[in-house]
């Protein structure tokens, strides 16, 4: 609690670097999420819609997000927690270690770094329509917790891809009272650059704004692109 720490969590190194942690966890009763989607026409409605479903445990959004100006339609998926029968997975990280050298096989530093981008609008597209035809399969059904988590988990490939030059991401908390207009305002400067983008998605965010934190409370935006 003290300035200097809060400063320092989220702080982008700022006041300097943590290089050490301990984490205290709470046992959770729940292995599983229950998937309900919301179908939204646009990411303009989605925002305006997530802060009506806060019932559900987790709210996330994604988007069709190669031409978000002409079509931004997607899906709300909202998370509830829930008890699955305990399935025998096989994490996908294991096969990446190696016990001498736990960076010997992680998949990104063994990539060729002359590849290039795999990412474009017809790669981008149907990458896209398969995501969003298994997020109408998963509808109802229960999942465990880490793959409603870390949707992109098991398709690690998706960071190779994008080659050389690497890809940039943004997250922006943007207030609820001024969603619509800087909706309106962010789909026109990616039409206007005609950026690819690759992911397109939001989240609700709530909490007190504090230092450099990235609190508040609004909808967190982010996007993906080359």
């Amino acid at each position: 609690g003290e300035p200097l720490f809060e400063c320092t969590v989220g702080g982008y190194g700022v006041t300097g670097i943590i290089l050490e942690v301990k984490v205290k966890c709470s046992k959770c009763n729940f292995n599983g999420i229950k998937n309900t989607n919301y179908s939204v026409k646009s990411l303009k409605e989605a925002g305006q819609k997530m802060p009506f479903l806060q019932k559900h445990d987790f709210l996330y959004s994604t988007h069709f997000s190669n031409s978000p100006y002409q079509n931004s339609e997607g899906f709300i998926i909202a998370g509830d927690y829930t008890t699955i029968p305990k399935i025998k997975e096989n994490k996908e990280i294991d096969k990446y270690i190696s016990e001498n050298d736990p960076n010997l096989q992680n998949p990104f530093l063994k990539m060729n770094k002359n590849i290039p981008c795999f990412w474009n609008p017809l790669t981008i597209n149907l990458a896209q329509q398969l995501f969003f035809l298994k997020t109408k399969l998963d509808n109802g059904n229960s999942i465990p917790l880490c793959n409603f988590f870390f949707p992109l988990n098991k398709f690690k490939s998706y960071y190779s891809f994008f080659g050389n030059k690497g890809l940039l991401e943004s997250q922006v908390l943007i207030p609820h009272e001024v969603w619509p207009n800087y909706c309106d305002e962010f789909l026109n400067i990616i039409n206007n650059h005609k950026l690819n983008l690759t992911v397109l998605s939001l989240k609700l965010f709530r909490g007190k704004d504090r230092l450099l934190s990235f609190s508040g409370n609004g909808l967190s935006l982010t996007f993906d692109c080359p």
